[in-house]
């Protein structure tokens, strides 16, 4: 690939990376605040109302990112700052679900530790495609959403069943990692 269609590709997978994404902020939003409901009487506000505050905080500036993004106009000269601007919020997002799987998985409710890693691998399924077409964006979240709750699952875990989720997990993210690297090209 010539280094003249190299700085045209990348603006348009920043494009679709833009355009495949913009309603999930608010996914994650509002996947965070069922959570935090349904959670709210086994796990201390203290620990879940920060957390709840600071996936919504981040996930509003990536809506008013897209926002912004489709008001203004993408160049060469401007991709890398709507691209990077794009990665570090995704991955802020998935710390925020990864803290979710380490400081609020609760150990007294195997409900609620089944609905956490349901919605943290639905959501890591849900967005391979959307976040693909930067592949630094995917991955970022991929692994900062789903590694500690392999980590909590595999190195800490509570029972044997938990080991085995873990190891399981641990072979959907590979899948999800490949599937992502395959996407991108």
């Amino acid at each position: 690939m010539s280094s003249s269609t190299e700085p045209n590709l990348a603006v348009a997978r920043t494009e679709a990376l833009y355009r495949r994404s913009e309603i999930w902020p608010a996914a994650t939003f509002i996947t965070a605040g069922f959570f935090a409901y349904v959670a709210k009487g086994s796990i201390a506000a203290e620990v879940l109302l920060p957390w709840l505050l600071s996936i919504t905080v981040i996930s509003l500036s990536q809506l008013i990112l897209s926002w912004f993004y489709d008001r203004l106009s993408l160049s060469e000269d401007n991709y890398k700052i709507w691209r990077n601007s794009a990665v570090v919020g995704w991955l802020m997002i998935g710390v925020c679900w990864g803290v979710a799987a380490i400081m609020l998985f609760p150990d007294q409710s195997t409900s609620l530790q089944a609905l956490l890693i349901l919605l943290i691998i639905g959501l890591a399924f849900g967005l391979i495609r959307p976040l693909s077409p930067v592949l630094p964006a995917a991955l970022c979240f991929l692994v900062t959403s789903t590694g500690p709750l392999i980590y909590n699952l595999t190195i800490q875990p509570e029972s044997g069943l938990q080991e085995n989720i873990g190891h399981l997990l641990a072979f959907i993210l590979l899948v999800m990692l490949l599937t992502a690297i395959r996407t991108a090209r």
